[in-house]
């Protein structure tokens, strides 16, 4: 995987290893807006590029979400720590959840950001349309590659137009050799995995309750998801904080990255030391 990690002071004490994880078609450039108000505050923030995204490895296979969960779990301690908060956006928040089920001790918490809890009954929602898009050969790559499949992408997720200058970077982006390909294989194998023994085990270790403080962030204008509206005190589960941003979509990280920082600071505030 690779990262971007911005020059940051010793933070607070005990401060816990920010990883943040972008969301479909996208990369570390996602959290340009975040990155640097979390080095402001003293935090390690690292932003990476999940496997077969951006500057990463474009390997022939390890799409499943165990698999980039694995990956994270390494990037953690390579980076020298025993435990980290992931912020994960879209994509990158069900890597966060199933980072949660498999290696619950890597977590010192999650954070994510227009991802509930995997739930098959979510591919009912606006992802069915993306996700069966995902599943036919060579199109969506050649929409991506030479059609306006990235600005469609982004458009249908954002409250308003994506700016000109977003789009032409994710398309430069897509362009990277192999990327178009392996930045859909992710939403090719979900599709799979209800139908294989691994999809089907990935299902019912992600059904449960997980052991992390958790920091749910929506968008009120979030075309793609459902449950994204403020719920009443007392139902949200133990351990969870729900947050929703005003006035934004799905892409939260670039719609309102000011509101993003805002609530992470004062969540990770509230979290206990760590050790690490």
């Amino acid at each position: 995987m690779a990262a971007c990690e911005p020059p940051a002071p010793v933070g607070p004490a005990g401060a816990p290893l920010v990883l943040l994880l972008h969301g479909a078609l996208q990369n570390w450039y996602a959290w340009r807006g975040v990155l640097p108000g979390l080095a402001a505050a003293g935090y390690r923030a690292v932003a990476a590029d999940l496997r077969g995204h951006g500057a990463s490895d474009a390997t022939p296979r390890g799409y499943d979400l165990p698999g980039l969960a694995d990956d994270v779990d390494a990037l953690v301690r390579s980076l020298g720590a025993q435990q980290a908060v992931v912020v994960g956006h879209d994509l990158g928040g069900w890597v966060g959840w199933t980072l949660a089920a498999r290696h619950p001790e890597r977590l010192r918490g999650l954070v994510a950001v227009g991802a509930p809890p995997p739930r098959p009954a979510l591919l009912r929602t606006g992802l069915l349309r993306g996700l069966l898009a995902a599943q036919l050969p060579s199109l969506p790559e050649h929409a991506l590659l030479h059609g306006d499949g990235v600005r469609r992408h982004l458009d249908a997720a954002r409250a308003r137009p994506a700016p000109r200058a977003d789009v032409e970077y994710y398309v430069a982006s897509v362009r990277v050799p192999s990327v178009a390909h392996t930045s859909l294989e992710p939403w090719r194998w979900l599709a799979r995995a209800s139908l294989r023994p691994d999809g089907l085990r990935w299902w019912r270790s992600v059904r449960g309750p997980v052991d992390v403080p958790v920091l749910r962030l929506d968008g009120a204008l979030d075309p793609w998801v459902r449950d994204r509206h403020p719920v009443p005190p007392g139902t949200v589960p133990p351990g969870t904080t729900r947050a929703v941003v005003a006035d934004a979509g799905h892409l939260l990280p670039e719609e309102a990255p000011a509101a993003v920082l805002e609530h992470l600071l004062a969540w990770l505030a509230g979290l206990p030391p760590t050790a690490d």
